[in-house]
């Protein structure tokens, strides 16, 4: 019980930004886990040290440790095991500029999480391989992905994964051009994170760096303001109302 509780609290560290506490909670829960052979908690530990690895930059410790998790899915032989590695390598995969192998190993992630009905964990991994589609400017399986994401976390009624979600649709909007709707669900998507305390993960914010110039520029800075300005005083569900219905308008 006492490992299965540091990793819950591992995960409200990372989700917080607090990347170190989050691995060292994830060592203790990985060292009880050992003690009483119990490899979901072996799995899951090694999972969380690798993500929070992956965050601090450290590349190596990173690969490492979801090697490791992922031997011991193997182990295990419980399939919802393997996604939360596979999603780790993804990572590791896209920030090398590796993006067909990063884009493999998270639809094998989400396939994985999807057949152990892990789909909280799925839509994380949705937003991922959306963000990447953006890149790849693959918009249609990018707004799907991110729509059954979206939907997922509404469902869960979990409001940083909403947050996420919106991001995400932000990106995707201004990909396609829609620089004024992007800005709003932008500031709509910090405003969230902020009333709940969360952060946005360097693994999810690297698409809006790649966009955030040209919008910018499109906009002029005192109407970019003044639509981030407007996107931070709106509610959720208005946030996304206006994601479903900007999305529409691109082609």
């Amino acid at each position: 019980m006492r490992a299965r509780a540091l990793i819950g609290l591992s995960n409200v560290h990372w989700f917080q930004g607090r990347h170190v506490d989050a691995g060292a909670c994830a060592a203790e829960a990985l060292s009880w886990g050992r003690a009483h052979s119990d490899a979901w908690v072996v799995s899951f530990a090694l999972f969380m040290q690798a993500t929070a690895a992956f965050e601090r930059g450290d590349r190596d410790e990173a690969e490492a440790r979801a090697q490791e998790a992922i031997d011991m899915a193997i182990a295990s032989g419980q399939d919802v095991l393997h996604g939360p590695p596979l999603l780790v390598l993804g990572n590791l995969a896209a920030s090398n500029g590796e993006h067909a192998r990063a884009q493999q190993l998270y639809d094998e992630s989400i396939e994985m999480l999807r057949r152990a009905g892990e789909l909280w964990g799925m839509s994380i991994v949705l937003l991922l391989a959306a963000g990447l589609r953006i890149v790849g400017r693959d918009y249609t399986r990018a707004r799907v992905q991110a729509s059954v994401a979206l939907s997922l976390c509404q469902e869960f009624e979990d409001p940083r994964g909403i947050a996420w979600s919106l991001e995400v649709f932000a990106d995707l909007l201004a990909a396609g051009g829609l620089a004024d709707g992007a800005a709003r669900l932008w500031g709509a998507s910090e405003r969230q994170l902020e009333n709940i305390g969360g952060s946005l993960a360097p693994s999810i914010g690297w698409v809006r760096q790649r966009y955030l110039e040209p919008v910018q520029a499109s906009l002029g800075a005192p109407s970019f303001d003044a639509a981030r300005t407007h996107g931070r005083a709106m509610g959720s569900a208005e946030a996304i109302a206006l994601a479903r219905q900007q999305i529409l308008l691109l082609r």
